[in-house]
């Protein structure tokens, strides 16, 4: 499309708004309004208020088209011309500094496919004045500012356009606008430009950074803290914490945690974009790991004096006195009932053995901490029973009888067999075991063999031992 302005109209509207920029007193530090937004169908910033928030006219008289570039189709777009070294331009107020590499990118198109020359001028400035007697009229050679860019854009299709630049002194503005040196193209046809999404960001790079992970302790007790910190991090670039159970307070690089379990605590590293939606994503940098490892409390249970079968029973738990530690309870028994921080068994048997097991809980309700389980050994277990090797039934009250010796059994059975495997004699008598008899009749001295069962008291599983024991006379 050709959109040719004769000079008769150039000057009219001149006259009748006047070309004013906005003031750029304080100028921000990223592009405001980067998709050029504003209400379609008009020229731009003739006087105020100004249409296109964040942009001004800096020379001609630009217009706001509504037909977006691919990466911006919510708003407006701009659109400018040029021929015989006159035409329409925008800039923007933006803090350019001395020495710091900046990355431009923005869309553009040629609305009509005429070139002839053309370029699209891309300028870092302070201040851009007209032509006394033409204000369509900027003459590139006499700007007094850095040139950024002078591409040649001919294609009618949205092009993406990215470029460096490097000030050599601090800048204000940022200037864009077609320019033909040529006269119109067959008496008709102008230089056009649209333009839309411009963005500006300084360039960060992460190539010069060397990080690390320390903490100040990497194994704490239950209610101790640590300091994490990322290192060789400028101070400017955040730092985000993870997981959050156990971070206690994280600032910047560091980061103070109290994990009440052993944690792996993960510190990933955003170098942030200079500004929003910057041209280039952030450079990325792979998260940085460290363990915790956290020692828990000892908590104790132990039983308090002798455990018998069949009387009541007191379990009593030693808990550690940390700050950290809100409460503490038994685990769900039955026969049993709880009296302050111990367990009472109302009567020890099979049924009621344990295991048994105390709980503490961390403050923060994240932890439990347990004793080792607890298991009840009435006396009479099977490190209690014992059986002699010999014996001498002879009557002096000494070892007159064989048998198993133990506190107490629930249930016993010896069968003594010759050398053949005869059965010579049974019991269930723990007390009467074997006196060397059989069939009413004493048994010759020598080597005889054993069968023993028993349960023991308050055990739950029988046992089976067999040996030989030798009867002298």
């Amino acid at each position: 499309m050709a959109y040719t302005r004769a000079l008769l109209m150039v000057h009219v509207l001149a006259s009748l708004g006047g070309l004013r920029a906005q003031p750029c007193a304080v100028p921000p530090t990223c592009v405001v309004n980067r998709g050029l937004e504003a209400e379609p169908g008009n020229d731009m910033n003739i006087g105020e208020p100004y249409d296109v928030d964040g942009w001004s006219v800096s020379h001609g008289n630009p217009s706001i088209f509504g037909n977006d570039a691919p990466s911006d189709d919510s708003g407006s777009s701009i659109w400018m011309w040029s021929y015989s070294r006159q035409g329409e331009g925008i800039m923007t107020c933006i803090d350019l500094r001395a020495g710091v590499e900046y990355e431009l990118c923005l869309w553009v198109r040629n609305t009509n496919a005429v070139a002839q020359n053309g370029r699209l001028q891309i300028w870092m400035v302070d201040e851009v004045t007209p032509a006394p007697d033409n204000p369509f009229v900027v003459m590139p050679s006499q700007l007094d500012g850095e040139l950024v860019d002078s591409s040649w854009v001919n294609s009618p299709e949205w092009t993406a356009l990215t470029v460096r630049m490097t000030p050599t002194v601090d800048r204000s503005r940022l200037l864009l606008f077609p320019y033909m040196a040529g006269p119109l193209v067959g008496g008709a046809l102008q230089y056009e430009l649209q333009v839309d999404d411009v963005r500006v960001s300084p360039v960060l790079r992460n190539t010069n950074l060397s990080l690390g992970i320390a903490a100040t302790r990497e194994r704490i007790g239950w209610c101790d803290s640590t300091e994490l910190c990322v290192t060789g991090l400028p101070a400017t670039i955040p730092v985000e914490w993870s997981p959050a159970p156990g971070l206690v307070s994280a600032t910047g690089a560091c980061a103070i945690a109290a994990p009440c379990s052993t944690t792996t605590y993960t510190a990933t590293v955003r170098v942030p974009s200079g500004c929003p939606n910057s041209c280039s994503p952030a450079p990325v940098i792979d998260p940085l790991s460290i363990t915790i490892e956290v020692d828990p409390p000892t908590v104790e249970v132990n039983t308090l004096g002798p455990v018998r079968c069949g009387s009541a029973q007191l379990i009593v738990a030693s808990i550690p006195n940390d700050a950290c530690v809100s409460g503490g309870a038994w685990r769900s028994a039955p026969g049993t009932r709880t009296q302050g921080d111990s367990l009472i068994v109302a009567e020890v048997g099979p049924d009621h053995l344990g295991p048994y097991v105390y709980e503490v809980v961390h403050a923060s309700a994240g932890c439990v901490a347990t004793s080792e389980p607890l298991v009840l050994r009435p006396e009479g277990t099977v490190a209690e029973v014992y059986l002699p090797n010999a014996f001498s039934p002879n009557g002096d009250g000494i070892n007159d009888v064989f048998t198993a010796a133990s506190l107490g059994f629930a249930d016993f059975e010896l069968t003594i067999y010759d050398r053949w495997g005869r059965a010579l004699h049974y019991t269930t008598d723990a007390v009467a075991g074997w006196d060397g008899s059989a069939y009413g009749e004493p048994v010759p001295g020598g080597v005889y063999a054993y069968e023993l069962r028993h349960t023991l008291a308050c055990a739950i599983d029988a046992e089976r031992r067999v040996g030989h024991v030798t009867l002298l006379r």
